[in-house]
């Protein structure tokens, strides 16, 4: 890790944050997002595919919970990375680009933009049961690669529009899980729920305690334990952690880094360089065989949803966008231009894991049409990937 950097407007350590890490080793975390994403669908669809689904379905047991590979990745590694995030957010709304209300708004209404057109996009061409079950499958933005394809443009893209696309997506994907709770899949253990909401109470009021890292420590893992229980994503764990962790405005008589940035920064490389890859590598897998199982009755989900998180997407930002601005309730990141939110939007269509877990939710028992949904989010998260990266790469030098 490299050394901390005095800050020339305060003389303060100025502590790294994911995209400061990015800037530096963008080529590095990008290429190895890259080699998960494609060495994942070589294996899936080669003779080695029987070995890799089976690595990921393995079960063990830790500390008492019992999980398959893939879980693991998804439920307890990716927890971290929603722990660096959010103290990124945090961060940004305590003392940096999102301080003010009119510029911590703008992701927040681009976000409600981007989930409710994209909803409406494929309940338009899937308007009956069961088909119409998968209505929230391109409402969902993948924080974790969308950020790591941002990663691979370095320093072309000023960091307010990091710092929307950051937020944007944690929004987005808040919604999506609220979304999952209330429509598809119902918390299975109140018991562990409550307990988790006393877990949180118990962070806040030990926040402020001189050795709070320790408690948060443990009431953290208890937190994720809790949750994971109750039947609610476990990654959102991470989150409240962040948010409950003490981060005060920064003065000039600070001139150590805070107890949550040194957290922060031990997990920022880890996140980058071990935790997304693998994520890539455990999600990537798609059998290119499914596609010739597609038929009359699917054909429309995969359209919904490809024209959902390809268009819907940076369509419904964009002009939500616009709008929040235009009443003068928000207003874009400094700096950045109307191409580049356009672009910033197509990153928010690659939808993937949280997309893949409403699918499953919604189409349990179609697999039809969990086939077709699966290759629809597939083929969006890729078309919306390229197309986003070309856009920010066309507009970087524009201005508004």
């Amino acid at each position: 890790m490299a050394k901390q950097k005095r800050s020339a407007d305060f003389g303060l350590f100025k502590p790294k944050n994911i995209f400061n890490f990015v800037f530096t080793e963008e080529r590095r975390s990008g290429v190895l997002l890259i080699v998960a994403a494609l060495t994942a669908l070589i294996i899936a669809n080669t003779g080695y595919s029987e070995v890799y689904f089976n690595w990921l379905g393995k079960y063990f047991t830790l500390g008492g919970v019992h999980l398959n590979i893939a879980h693991w990745i998804g439920d307890g590694l990716m927890a971290l990375f929603f722990l660096a995030v959010g103290l990124e957010v945090k961060r940004e709304l305590i003392d940096g680009e999102l301080r003010s209300w009119k510029k911590a708004s703008f992701p927040i209404i681009a976000a409600v933009g981007g989930m409710l057109l994209p909803a409406f996009l494929f309940s338009l061409l899937n308007p009956y049961l069961p088909q119409s079950n998968g209505w929230a499958i391109p409402m969902a933005t993948d924080v974790a690669i969308a950020v790591g394809a941002i990663g691979l443009l370095g320093k072309r893209i000023p960091r307010p529009l990091r710092v929307f696309l950051l937020t944007l997506a944690i929004v987005d994907d808040i919604g999506s899980i609220l979304v999952i709770g209330l429509f598809y899949n119902h918390p299975t253990n109140m018991l562990a729920l409550i307990s988790a909401v006393i877990v949180c109470i118990a962070m806040a009021v030990l926040r402020n305690k001189k050795h709070w890292p320790s408690y948060f420590l443990v009431l953290g893992i208890t937190l994720w334990y809790l949750m994971l229980n109750a039947g609610v994503s476990a990654t959102m764990s991470g989150v409240l952690i962040a948010f409950l962790m003490p981060l005060y405005t920064r003065s000039k008589k600070m001139k150590k880094l805070q107890s949550s940035e040194v957290i922060e920064d031990i997990l920022v490389p880890i996140a980058s360089f071990f935790v997304v890859p693998l994520f890539v590598f455990a999600n990537a897998g798609f059998q290119f065989s499914n596609v010739a199982k597609l038929d009359g009755a699917s054909v429309p989900v995969f359209v919904g949803i490809l024209l959902g998180l390809f268009v819907g997407k940076p369509v419904g930002i964009l002009l939500a966008g616009w709008l929040g601005q235009t009443l003068k309730l928000s207003r874009k990141p400094a700096g950045s231009t109307w191409g580049q939110i356009a672009g910033i939007g197509y990153l928010a269509g690659i939808g993937f894991t949280v997309s893949l877990l409403v699918a499953n939710l919604a189409y349990r028992n179609e697999i039809a049409l969990l086939n077709a949904a699966t290759f629809g989010i597939f083929a969006a998260s890729v078309l919306s990937g390229v197309v986003g990266i070309m856009v920010l790469r066309a507009t970087s030098n524009s201005r508004a």
